[in-house]
């Protein structure tokens, strides 16, 4: 880290109570153990929430892993705490009176199973529900991922589920509507050694609207 701004951020921390959340860490691990340490050595009321892939090692750290959401094997109502509690929840803002009921919980279970329990892929996928039904979204996203490709299916489950939910979205908007969201974000396709997929940042003046 630069010298002089370190010092100036350690000396802005010094006297502060504060909380400090770092999101990503893993893709910065040294870098993030060594800030993190220099923190805590100057300033002891200052605590640090972090999201990571790895352990930092650093004296005091404590874990809670964070895992996808349970999908069941069958429907139960009033469930709070699993993948279909989220996708009903999500729903009611696409179709402020949909339910997830004896009807329709097979296809829910199924879309929910289909994106692995997690929470983003489920929330880029329920607001199609405003202009297709749940069967549909279910079909669409089989044929979706079945037409993964050959880089994207080497990947671990959880990045795969994540790339073809952004694709499945993507895929659906309007011509128009897609030529706006390219025009609207810059797209950046370098492949960094951590193996992310491109990053998209909105550029100025351009509102956010979805697909």
């Amino acid at each position: 880290m630069p010298a002089e701004p370190t010092a100036q951020l350690l000396s802005f921390l010094r006297a502060k109570t504060m909380l400090i959340v770092l999101d990503n860490c893993e893709h910065m691990v040294a870098a993030c153990r060594e800030f993190l340490t220099a923190v805590l050595a100057v300033a002891p009321a200052v605590r640090f929430l972090t999201t990571s892939r790895h352990v930092l090692g650093i004296g005091g750290e404590q874990l809670l892993p964070i895992r996808p959401l349970s999908v069941p094997d069958r429907y139960v109502a009033d469930q709070t705490d699993d993948a279909v509690a989220l996708f009903a929840d999500r729903a009611t803002f696409a179709l402020p009176h949909f339910t997830v009921n004896e009807d329709n919980c097979d296809t829910v279970l199924g879309i929910c199973s289909r994106l692995d329990g997690i929470p983003l892929a489920i929330e880029l996928v329920v607001p199609w529900l405003r202009v297709m039904s749940a069967s549909d979204v279910l079909t669409r996203l089989d044929d979706t991922f079945a037409l993964l490709t050959a880089e994207a299916a080497a990947r671990p489950s959880r990045q795969q589920t994540l790339i073809a939910a952004v694709d499945w979205s993507f895929a659906l908007c309007a011509p128009r509507r897609a030529d706006a969201v390219g025009a609207g974000v810059g797209v950046h396709r370098r492949v960094h050694r951590r193996g992310r997929r491109p990053r998209c940042a909105p550029t100025s003046g351009f509102p956010h609207r979805r697909c």
